[in-house]
């Protein structure tokens, strides 16, 4: 299942990575497959950060890669609730 998550992630993690500071680390951490730390940096994306809808996304893909699904879940709902038609997060 991480391959699979991982593959088309790439793509959509790379466009996050533009975002600077944090959201860096946390990709940066996603790449080398260490998905807690990238939970963990993600995460730690103030709530009034313009970056925090994709930090909170790339959180959620972490979470989904260690079977962390309420976690996941929560991460998804919180992008969604800041943008309803984020297609990935719906997914």
């Amino acid at each position: 299942m991480r391959v699979a998550l991982a593959v088309p992630l790439v793509f959509v993690a790379s466009a996050l990575a533009k975002a600077g500071g944090p959201l860096d680390a946390a990709f940066e951490a996603f790449r080398q497959g260490d998905y807690a730390k990238t939970a963990e940096v993600a995460s730690s994306v103030k709530a009034d950060d313009a970056a925090r809808p994709r930090a909170a996304y790339l959180a959620g893909e972490a979470d989904l890669a260690l079977a962390r699904w309420d976690e996941a879940e929560k991460s998804f709902r919180e992008v969604l609730a800041k943008k309803s038609d984020n297609v990935p997060a719906l997914v």
